[in-house]
């Protein structure tokens, strides 16, 4: 699991995806600092229950959900 820096991190930039669109684990994990996309995929994972992200709109570079 990710530090909570890095997932505030990750959080932040999954909330800023606009309705429509998808972006890759690792272009989330470059736009960070320090995470690889594995670790994205970790905090997608992990995520509290009750959340708001759009978690949906992260796809794997293969572009499979």
């Amino acid at each position: 699991m990710p530090r909570p820096e890095l997932l505030e991190q990750i959080y932040t930039i999954v909330d800023q995806i606009p309705a429509g669109r998808v972006t890759t684990y690792g272009r989330i994990a470059k736009m960070t600092e320090g995470a690889t996309a594995r670790m994205v995929g970790s905090a997608m994972r992990h995520l509290p229950e009750g959340h708001q992200l759009p978690w949906h709109r992260v796809i794997s570079a293969s572009l499979k959900l």
